[in-house]
C-alpha cells in the first residue's frame, strides 16, 4: 500500500507503475493471516504510541479487515495533541510543528479540514508514509514509517494520485 498517513485511507494506492486505487473488496479482506480479533500497533519511531485496532466493519469471519487497521491508524494519528504536550515542547519544536501542520492542510485536497489543531501525525515530521506492519507477537505489530521525501511519488508538492 502506498499511503501518506496525513490523509484518509481512501487516498492509498497500489504501488507500482499504475498506482490504482485499491479496490473496496481488497480493503475488506482479513488483515492478518491467521485472522485476529485483537491487535495493537506501535510505530517504530514512536514506540510509546499504542494503536488499538477497532473493528468498524464485520467481515465474514469476524476478524480485523485491512480497512479496520487503516482507519484505526488514521483515527489515532488525527487526534489533536494536548495542551500539556504542546506546552512541554521547546519553542523551536512548536514552530516546526506549525510548518508541518500548514503543509498537511495545504496538501489536503480530499477532505477540507478547517480544524487547525496540531495533530499526532504532525509529530511524525516527514515520516508519514506507511511502511507496512511486522508481527512482533500474536497480537502485537510494529509499523514502519518512511520519510515522504525519500519516496519518489511524494517528493513534489501535492499528491501524485490526483494528476491525470
Amino acid at each position: 500500500i502506498l499511503w501518506d498517513m496525513r490523509f484518509a485511507p481512501s487516498t492509498s494506492r497500489s504501488p507500482g507503475e499504475h498506482r490504482h486505487k485499491i479496490p473496496r473488496g481488497h480493503v475488506q479482506k482479513v488483515a492478518t493471516e491467521p485472522g485476529t480479533r485483537k491487535m495493537r500497533i506501535t510505530i517504530s519511531s514512536r514506540p510509546e504510541w499504542e494503536i488499538e485496532v477497532a473493528q468498524d466493519s464485520q467481515n465474514e469471519r469476524g476478524f480485523f479487515s485491512v480497512e479496520d487497521v487503516l482507519c484505526s491508524i488514521t483515527d489515532y494519528l488525527r487526534r489533536p495533541i494536548t495542551t500539556d504536550e504542546w506546552e512541554g515542547m521547546p519553542s523551536d519544536r512548536q514552530k516546526q510543528l506549525h510548518l508541518l501542520r500548514h503543509d498537511r492542510l495545504a496538501d489536503d485536497v480530499v477532505e477540507f479540514n478547517a480544524d487547525i489543531s496540531v495533530r499526532y501525525v504532525d509529530l511524525l515530521g516527514w515520516k508519514t508514509v506507511f511502511g507496512g506492519l511486522t508481527p512482533l507477537g500474536p497480537t502485537e505489530w510494529g509499523m514502519e514509517v518512511i520519510d515522504r521525501r525519500r519516496v519518489p511519488e511524494f517528493k513534489k508538492r501535492g499528491l501524485f494520485f490526483f494528476k491525470k
